[in-house]
C-alpha cells in the first residue's frame, strides 16, 4: 500500500496518474520536438488528436499536451555494504505538460510532476533529492524567438527548466532517479551556422518532498555552453565555461568558507574515418576558491566504440576511460573535482559508490 502522505496528495497524484494513462509516450522532455500532425490537417488516433491542436484557422498558434507515467520496483540486499541493510519498495513517477505556441515567436511550456514511494527503510528514508516530490512544478518557462540575419535565431528562455548539456556528465536533469533536478533563471539560445549556443543564469531548486519547490538563492550555477558540428573532427564540438557559487561549502578535505568555482572544458566526439569506430574526448579545469583556499582541479574522459553495422539492431561495444582529481590530505589547497550536477548512473553504476572526482577507471 502506497503511503501518499495524506488524502489530498494521493487525490491529486491519482488524477495525475489517469491523464499519464491517456496520454503515454508523448515526449517528456522540453527540449524535445513535439511530434504529430501540421496543424489543419486530419489527425489519425487519439493521442495524435492531442498533438498540434490548432487555436487558429491557420494553426499558426497551437497546444499540444504530453505525459509520462513510470512505475520502478528495487530490491537492495547489504544497501551500502552493510549487513543487513535489505529492503524492497515501489517508486512512481507522473509528468504531464503543455506547450502553447504562440505564432513562431512565442512559445509557454509548463510541466507538473508528482513522484512518490513505498516505505524506504535503507538509510536515508525516503530521499527528497530522488525518490519523492508530492506534487510540484517540474517546469514552466516561455521561449521568446528573434530572427537575427537569414541563418540564425535567438531565444530568450525565462522561467524555470531541466538542463542537460553534453553527454550529461557535469549537467543533468538526473532522468534516471525518481525524482528530476530543475533550475529558475534565464537563458539567452543563439542557434547560428550549425552551433547552438547558449549562455545562462540559474539558481538551483532542491526538491522539498511536501511543500512547493523553491529556488536557493545561496546555489547560482551559470555560464556558457556551445556546440556543433565540425568537418575537422568528424563529428561534433562542445566547448563550455561553468560557475557554480555557493554559500558556506564544506570540501572533502574539510576547507570550509563561500565557494566560487569555475569550470572550463571542451568535448570532441565522432566517427574514426569511414570506419565503424567512434570516439570520445572531453576533458575539464576547475578553478576559484572555497574561503581562502584556492581551487585547482581537472578530469579527463576518454571512450573508444565499435558498432557492428551488419547485424540487427546494430550492437555497439566500446571501452573508455575515466580520470577525476582529488585531495591526498586535509587542508590547503582544493584539488577535488566537483562532478556539479552529473548523470553518474551512465558512467559509474547504479550502486553510486563512486562519482567523478578522486577516481581512476
Amino acid at each position: 500500500m502506497l503511503d501518499w502522505k495524506g488524502t489530498r496528495v494521493g487525490i491529486l497524484t491519482a488524477f495525475f496518474a489517469a491523464a499519464m494513462f491517456l496520454i503515454e509516450g508523448s515526449s517528456v522532455f522540453a527540449g524535445q520536438a513535439v511530434s504529430g500532425s501540421p496543424a489543419g490537417e486530419e489527425k489519425g488516433d487519439f493521442f495524435e488528436r492531442l498533438k498540434r491542436v490548432p487555436l487558429t484557422d491557420d494553426g499558426k498558434t497551437h497546444v499540444s499536451f504530453g505525459g509520462h507515467l513510470r512505475a520502478r520496483f528495487e530490491a537492495w540486499n547489504n544497501f551500502g555494504f552493510s549487513e543487513g541493510n535489505d529492503d524492497e519498495f515501489l517508486l512512481v513517477r507522473a509528468l504531464f505538460h503543455a506547450d502553447l505556441h504562440v505564432h513562431e515567436s512565442l512559445r509557454f511550456f509548463v510541466e507538473g510532476k508528482a513522484a512518490h514511494s513505498t516505505d524506504r527503510d535503507l538509510p536515508g528514508g525516503r530521499r527528497a533529492a530522488l525518490d519523492v516530490d508530492s506534487i510540484d512544478l517540474q517546469q514552466f518557462f516561455a521561449d521568446i524567438k528573434f530572427n537575427v540575419g537569414d541563418e540564425s535565431v535567438l531565444i530568450i528562455r525565462p522561467g524555470r527548466r531541466m538542463l542537460n548539456f553534453g553527454k550529461q556528465r557535469l549537467v543533468s536533469s538526473l532522468p534516471w532517479a525518481n525524482n528530476l533536478r530543475a533550475w529558475d533563471g534565464i537563458s539567452a539560445i543563439l542557434k547560428t551556422h550549425g552551433w547552438t549556443i547558449e549562455a545562462f543564469w540559474t539558481q538551483f531548486v532542491p526538491v522539498r518532498k511536501y511543500s512547493p519547490n523553491k529556488a536557493d538563492a545561496h546555489t547560482e550555477f551559470y555560464g556558457v555552453y556551445a556546440t556543433g558540428k565540425v568537418a575537422a573532427v568528424n563529428g561534433t564540438v562542445d566547448l563550455y565555461f561553468l560557475g557554480l557559487d555557493r554559500d558556506d561549502t564544506q570540501t572533502f578535505n574539510g576547507t570550509m568558507g563561500d565557494e566560487e568555482r569555475y569550470t572550463v572544458g571542451a568535448r570532441v566526439a565522432g566517427k574514426i574515418g569511414e570506419t565503424n569506430f567512434d570516439y570520445e574526448v572531453e576533458a575539464a579545469f576547475q578553478f576559484g576558491e572555497v574561503g581562502s583556499a584556492d581551487i585547482e582541479a581537472y578530469m579527463v574522459a576518454l571512450v573508444l566504440g565499435y558498432t557492428f553495422e551488419g547485424v540487427e539492431s546494430k550492437p555497439r561495444v566500446w571501452i573508455g576511460y575515466d580520470y577525476a582529481s582529488g585531495d591526498n590530505s586535509a587542508g590547503g589547497d582544493v584539488e577535488t573535482f566537483n562532478q556539479l550536477f552529473p548523470l553518474g548512473h551512465a558512467y559509474f553504476g547504479f550502486i553510486d559508490i563512486v562519482g567523478r572526482q578522486n577516481v581512476s577507471a
